[in-house]
C-alpha cells in the first residue's frame, strides 16, 4: 500500500506554497538597516579580492541546476 495514493487538492498545494513563501519572507524582516548590510557586503567583497576560480564556479552552477531540475522532476512525478 502506497502512502501517497490519494490525489492532492490543488488548493492544498497553493496554500502550502503561500505558507512557504511567508515562512521564507520572515528572514527578510530580520534586517534592520539595509545600508549597514550593503556596507558590510561591500567590505567583504573588497577583502575577498578577485581570486575566484571560474571552473569551480561553473561546476557549482551545474550541480545546483541539476539539483533544481531533480527537485522539479520529483515534484512533477509526485503530483502528476
Amino acid at each position: 500500500m502506497h502512502l501517497f495514493t490519494r490525489k492532492i487538492s490543488p488548493v492544498f498545494v497553493i496554500l502550502l506554497a503561500l505558507f512557504i513563501v511567508q515562512l521564507m519572507g520572515s528572514c527578510v524582516l530580520a534586517v534592520d538597516n539595509i545600508n549597514d548590510l550593503n556596507r558590510a557586503y561591500d567590505q567583504q567583497e573588497a577583502a575577498a579580492g578577485g581570486g575566484t576560480n571560474f571552473w569551480l564556479d561553473l561546476l557549482k552552477l551545474i550541480i545546483i541546476l541539476l539539483l533544481i531540475l531533480g527537485a522539479a522532476w520529483s515534484v512533477i512525478r509526485f503530483l502528476g
